[in-house]
């Protein structure tokens, strides 16, 4: 029961984001990115809250410690989800247009996002670093001036949205980095049953 509707919600918002996706299309240049950017945010948000629900260990660690690792899980999801549509998306416009330097950041903002889901240097030093990479690479798109109104705009959403995913990873990882200290010095954590304890 319980694990179909959740399945069932994560269907929906796939294809309530692909609809979004149609739809933007016909749009003015910038708009459609802007939308795409939410829907996929929000996508991102759910499949890392299952993912989480379905992959959490009934005997792991709860409280703050536990809530850390859903939000990092949750953050990196969301980052591997929009950064993988946004790359295909540029390089798309690399074949079609023109070449767009989105082809290699996103790849790159991907490739860490997962990779820090595993490795906790990854999440500390790589992962607020390959955000940052995309921010300015959206930022390098705003100082072009370019035209209609509307895609300045959405580099302005790329900046911010960006920027504030690099500063959550670091935000994240120095609070998990605090509270495993705490409980490792509070005899509680997992280095706590070690000889001489």
């Amino acid at each position: 029961g319980l694990g179909f509707e959740r399945v069932g919600g994560v269907l929906i918002a796939l294809l309530g984001a692909a609809g979004t996706l149609l739809r933007a299309m016909a749009w003015e240049a910038g708009l459609p990115a802007i939308a795409v950017l939410a829907a996929t945010s929000l996508l991102g948000i759910v499949i890392g809250h299952v993912y989480y629900i379905y992959s959490v260990d009934p005997n792991s660690v709860k409280g703050r410690l536990g809530d850390l690792r859903y939000k990092i899980q949750v953050h990196a999801l969301t980052v591997i989800v929009v950064s993988a549509v946004f790359w295909v998306w540029a390089v798309l416009n690399c074949v079609k247009a023109h070449f767009d330097l989105g082809a290699i950041t996103f790849f790159i903002a991907f490739v860490v996002a997962f990779v820090s889901l595993g490795s906790e240097l990854a999440q500390r030093k790589l992962f607020p670093a390959a955000c940052w990479l995309v921010a300015v690479n959206y930022l390098l798109g705003l100082l072009l001036g370019l035209k209609p109104w509307t895609l300045p705009l959405y580099f302005g959403f790329g900046v911010v949205w960006w920027a504030a995913a690099a500063l959550l990873c670091s935000f994240l990882a120095r609070e998990m980095s605090k509270e495993e200290r705490q409980m490792t010095l509070g005899g509680t954590g997992p280095y706590s049953r070690l000889p001489g304890r």
